[in-house]
């Protein structure tokens, strides 16, 4: 194992520069957590269909939670490629983007996009996970890389300003 995932708390947003090299569910989802519960104003996440393995858990729900009550400009934009298992397993997050419709949104990857297969996570425009291919866990993370993260933050930018709301992933009237 190494040294970081023995100290995630050692990993500190803005400050901590070691380039993370990635390879399972559960270093993506321990650095995930850690990066998102520093979060001080913006999450975006670009995913195939927000991986249960990484998203849905709890100590991200909560961060996200805390972080949407604390900072009212606070926002958390969130990509999918495919909604359907994330609505049909009951994902805790997109739960909570139900309850919390003004500051957590979720869209659907647009069909200019639709044969992009990486995943992001970009956090406060200066953290950043990238894995290239979204369907397996190999990623490259940095706590504090401003100059990268913007240019993840900038093709993000790019896909979110012509995707749409996701019709599949909106509350169910009851």
């Amino acid at each position: 194992m190494t040294k970081w995932m023995d100290h995630p708390e050692q990993l500190i947003l803005g400050k901590t520069r070691d380039l993370l090299r990635l390879s399972t569910s559960a270093e993506h989802s321990l650095i995930a957590a850690r990066m998102i519960e520093q979060a001080e104003l913006s999450i975006d996440i670009l995913s195939r269909h927000l991986d249960a393995r990484v998203f849905d858990q709890i100590s991200i729900i909560e961060s996200i939670r805390n972080l949407v009550h604390e900072q009212p400009r606070a926002r958390v934009r969130i990509i999918v490629r495919d909604s359907t298992p994330m609505v049909k397993n009951g994902n805790r997050l997109l739960q909570l983007s139900q309850r919390l419709t003004s500051f957590i949104h979720i869209h659907k990857l647009p069909k200019p996009y639709e044969n992009v297969n990486e995943a992001l996570l970009i956090v406060d425009g200066t953290a950043y996970i990238r894995q290239p291919m979204s369907d397996q866990y190999e990623a490259e993370a940095s706590f504090s890389d401003r100059k990268q993260a913007r240019n993840y933050a900038d093709h993000f930018q790019e896909i979110w300003h012509v995707s749409e709301p996701d019709i599949e992933s909106r509350r169910l009237g009851v």
